[in-house]
């Protein structure tokens, strides 16, 4: 057993201030007017920019943690923030506006531009006073809490919680949150949100913006926190996008608005989790990608919903079994995007000029850089896609594009936009189904890969029109029920079974979430994969350098009370120990048959792991059976330790 803590930054350190006394203190607005704040009864909203409000927050951080950090059931994960609406935000007041000038030379602005689309100077005053609210304003202030939970405990990590609800991570609607400039060395040390997606979009988005979260931070842990509000189908599906998209912790809500089918759903995907939660903490974004899918922080600070139209062309890349992942401008400028054999622009509006610059310098050194069709301006070097790749279609150069939760999952639209891309970035995979979506990973050097079956853009929206947040007349019992019949029909009717044909096979297969090898054959072009799931879920995909063969047990025995013993477990193939992350279950029972609590799942380090079990004075003697049973396809072994 363990325990964690959620904690509440507190700018006014228990003090109760007014607008009146202490003006530094608030927000203003764009007017230079206070915040009314819904939190307070709409008195002015304290701002978290002024040097006394951010100590307070780094303490308030700091002192309640301190008394128990070190406590030994402690786990080192302090989650924050919780509706970041009520603090974060712009700032013009005048401490702000000194030292926005002071960073920058230049003035805060006094309106809102709107300036046609196109490549715009780095040294704009509006992208600068976005950039600066970010990673200043913002920030600064999650710096200082993570100051606070370090201070008190120096491995911690601490991350928000905060409110966007269907829209997590970017919030530029005000320069709110941005992770590239919120996270790792400007902010927060434990990557996390909420995301109560509820139908809101396809599920698939949950995928999405994991990959999000780890812009310019891909060595961070990541959190997140979904919803349990709908159906078990859909339970089932986001469950699965999140591990798909890397996510290695995840902290549900329970309300007491989910319904029955929900809560089975969540018991019956405990013990998957359980299975797969070691080798998934483990995962890491494969090294290298084939293509890139920008999101552009220039973009975003004149359009803040352009990640929100991203996301419909990332969906129909992976439908159409593309090796896509996004990215941002700040990895094409550290040169992190280097790892990509190709960057895509879709619904780039706006670009600034070093961003151009680098991707100009790119394709001058034979790197790809692909632009669709409703990129407005052109990068010397670059190719033209004649096509928008979030509709589908051929567009006019430069014409927005047009998006929508309609648009998902058409097989026609992912079609055309797989034939557009397939002469110059070649699919990952080749599958006839667009409901097979893909992500490649590695853990410990060794390819993993997570195949989720996802809706077609038919189903999601039966879904959506029964119980979608935001939806006219969704959620009412009769819907619900529909989709609840629904569901049940569909994941009653067997397993999902989906034929991949990979150019190369980088391994022997093994499907963890199934527990067993997966069939392969030859094919033209490479070889076939047989893929079984359950509908709605996903398979994780371990590619070993070698087949599993067999699992041995060696230790002591017999073992004194408080005699240490220490158990090494190898997962073995044709020669020795497997090099890779295998998990393993290990179950330690008393000679009664009763299973010792220091039983559990782990994740084998190079195919070993070393069981560490001292026995106890009151612990029974007799003979203790450890078996250990690797979770990839089954074999085990068992040893038995005699306890004098």
């Amino acid at each position: 057993m363990g325990f964690s803590l959620r904690l509440m930054a507190d700018p006014s350190g228990g003090r109760a201030y007014t607008f009146e006394e202490h003006p530094e203190y608030f927000r203003l607005d764009l007017e230079r007017k206070p915040f009314p704040s819904a939190y307070a009864g709409g008195r002015p909203t304290l701002g978290i920019a002024h040097p006394d409000l951010v100590a307070n927050a780094r303490a308030s951080m700091r002192e309640p943690l301190a008394p128990m950090a070190q406590h030994p059931a402690f786990r080192p994960y302090v989650l924050t923030n919780d509706d970041y609406s009520i603090y974060y935000g712009w700032d013009f007041s005048p401490q702000v506006c000194e030292r926005f000038r002071a960073a920058t030379g230049l003035d805060a602005p006094t309106t809102k531009p709107d300036p046609a689309p196109g490549i715009v100077s780095d040294d704009d005053p509006w992208l600068r006073w976005c950039e600066f609210s970010l990673r200043e304003i913002t920030g600064g202030w999650n710096r200082a809490q993570t100051q606070g939970v370090t201070e008190a405990r120096a491995d911690a990590r601490v991350g928000p919680i905060p409110g966007g609800m269907q829209i997590p991570y970017i919030h530029m609607w005000e320069a709110a949150q941005y992770p590239p400039l919120n996270f790792g060395p400007s902010g927060f040390n434990l990557l996390c949100c909420y995301y109560y997606n509820t139908f809101w979009q396809p599920v698939m988005t949950n995928t999405f913006w994991m990959e999000v979260g780890r812009l310019a931070n891909r060595d961070l842990p990541q959190w997140c926190m979904p919803d349990l509000f709908m159906t078990g189908g859909y339970v089932r599906n986001n469950l699965f996008h999140l591990l798909a998209g890397g996510a290695q912790g995840l902290a549900y809500f329970t309300y007491t608005e989910r319904n029955a089918s929900t809560w089975e759903e969540v018991k019956r995907l405990a013990p998957t989790v359980r299975r797969v939660g070691p080798v998934q903490a483990r995962l890491r974004p494969a090294p290298s990608k084939r293509l890139g899918l920008l999101v552009s922080l220039t973009t975003l600070c004149f359009e803040p919903t352009h990640a929100l139209d991203v996301v419909y062309g990332y969906e129909n890349l992976m439908q159409a079994h593309q090796d896509v992942e996004v990215t941002c401008e700040e990895e094409l400028l550290s040169g992190e995007a280097d790892r990509f054999d190709a960057i895509l622009l879709y619904d780039v509006r706006w670009l600034r000029q070093s961003v151009c610059d680098a991707l100009a310098a790119r394709a001058a050194k034979g790197g790809l850089v692909l632009l669709d069709s409703t990129i407005p301006f052109d990068i010397p070097g670059a190719q033209r896609v004649d096509l928008d790749i979030g509709m589908g279609e051929q567009r006019p150069q430069g014409e927005p594009s047009g998006p929508n939760i309609r648009t998902y999952g058409d097989p026609e639209r992912v079609a055309r936009v797989g034939a557009a891309l397939a002469e110059s970035v070649k699919p990952a995979f080749d599958c006839e189904a667009t409901t097979l979506v893909a992500n490649r990973f590695t853990a410990d050097g060794v390819p993993h890969t997570w195949f989720v079956n996802a809706h077609t853009g038919e189903e999601y929206m039966y879904c959506r029109e029964r119980m979608g947040a935001g939806h006219p007349g969704a959620g009412t019992p009769e819907k619900v029920a529909e989709l609840r019949a629904w569901e049940a029909q569909r994941m009653g009717a067997g397993p999902y079974r989906a034929e991949v044909v990979l150019p190369e096979l980088p391994g022997v297969p093994y499907d963890l979430v199934s527990g067993r090898r997966v069939p392969t054959r030859d094919a033209e072009g490479g070889t076939t994969l047989s893929l079984t799931m359950e509908r709605f879920g996903g398979a994780l995909i371990a590619f070993y350098s070698d087949a599993l063969e067999r699992v041995a047990i060696r230790g002591p025995s017999p073992l004194g009370a408080l005699q240490a013993g220490v158990f090494r477990i190898e997962v073995l193939g044709k020669g020795g120990p497997l090099p890779a992350p295998v998990p393993v279950e290990v179950v330690l029972t008393d000679p009664t048959g009763r299973v010792n609590g220091l039983s559990g799942v782990c994740a084998a380090k190079r195919g070993v792991v070393e069981f560490r079990w001292t026995p106890a004075v009151n612990d029974p003697k007799g003979t203790w059976t450890l078996r250990a049973t690797e979770l990839a396809s089954g074999k085990a072994a068992v040893h038995r330790a005699r306890v004098q």
